[in-house]
């Protein structure tokens, strides 16, 4: 196992009673930085798109790469 897949970190909860359908739970420790993104079926797409701004913003550490790696993560849940 890599460095970084040892630190990606996928998960589901579920929602509660009055809710509809799973949360999604997806995490990435970078350094003293952490990435924990929550999203349902419905919102997939937004969360998509998400990783790509956060990866294009230089104020961030989150990298192309991790991008890559957390929108693959999402995709292999649908």
């Amino acid at each position: 196992m890599n460095r970084f897949a040892s630190k990606l970190i996928p998960a589901r909860c579920r929602r509660p009673p009055d809710g509809d359908g799973d949360i999604h739970v997806l995490g990435l420790a970078k350094g003293s930085e952490r990435y924990i993104f929550l999203y349902d079926d419905d919102h997939r797409d937004e969360t998509l798109r998400t990783i790509r701004r956060f990866a294009g913003n230089s104020e961030l550490s989150l990298t192309e790469y991790d991008a890559a790696n957390l929108r693959q993560a999402i995709r292999e849940t649908a």
